[in-house]
């Protein structure tokens, strides 16, 4: 999943990020079946989480929010990179040196990958589709922003990852061109802000998620596409509990 990494210390989060793009190689799961989001906690000890976590990813947004001024700053260019098919999920990764900030601290973007329907529901509806950016801290923390997806117009700027994915897994393919991460934004950059967990096994929590508030389009073409792939590659809602959701504009 990761290519790339400049920082030494980064390098002890690639398990993390690994596992919540959906490579884990710890024990075979799945999305369905005895290898099942329901089951997960007992593929692995490591998967402990996944049964016993009390901030666990994906949640269904709903009030009540915390409002309040955001805090997110996002320094995304254009950069090169290559897109995977892991066996779960279609990912990018990507070189270069984009960031997200927050709270003081600094996270470089390694990859985005998607799941159908989107994992993270909004007031109980669930999208067709969401795109997951997966960034981490020199110390090994992660942050995720989360795009959702509506169908509508074609996305350009993923128009040469829809019309190039990978069928088989375990296979990939160079991007003829770069992607600017930028391109992909909504127009607002209002979020939901909350601590979470990898929505994959072994589900470890400690995750910083940024949801947008505003989707984006995608055309149906382009989803169907990777249904055909990833007919469901969605972890059920998990609950709450007492987590404060921060609504940011």
């Amino acid at each position: 999943m990761i290519q790339i990494i400049r920082y030494v210390r980064v390098i002890s989060a690639v398990v993390f990020v690994t596992a919540i793009g959906g490579a884990c190689a710890s024990a075979h799961w799945s999305y369905a079946g005895e290898g099942g989001p329901e089951n997960w906690a007992n593929l692995d000890a490591k998967n402990s989480a996944c049964g016993q976590g009390q901030r666990q990813s994906p949640i269904d947004i709903t009030k009540p929010f915390v409002n309040g001024r955001a805090d997110l700053k996002l320094t995304y260019a254009a950069a090169s990179g290559e897109i995977v098919n892991n066996g779960h999920t279609i990912q990018v990764n990507l070189t270069g040196n984009n960031t997200l900030q927050s709270g003081g601290k600094t996270y470089r973007l390694l990859q985005f990958h998607f799941h159908s329907p989107s994992e993270e529901a909004v007031a109980g509806k669930r999208f067709p589709l969401v795109a997951h950016l997966v960034h981490a801290s020199e110390a090994g923390e992660l942050a995720v922003l989360a795009i959702l997806f509506e169908t509508g117009a074609a996305n350009a700027e993923l128009a040469e990852v829809f019309s190039n994915l990978p069928a088989a897994e375990g296979t990939k393919k160079a991007l003829a061109g770069p992607i600017n991460p930028k391109a992909m934004l909504p127009g607002s950059l209002a979020h939901w802000n909350f601590s979470g967990s990898l929505t994959t096994p072994p589900c470890s929590e400690g995750v910083n998620w940024f949801v947008l508030q505003s989707p984006v389009k995608i055309s149906d073409e382009q989803l169907a596409g990777f249904t055909a792939l990833y007919p469901n590659s969605a972890r059920p809602l998990q609950a709450r509990n007492d987590r404060e959701i921060r609504s940011l504009r």
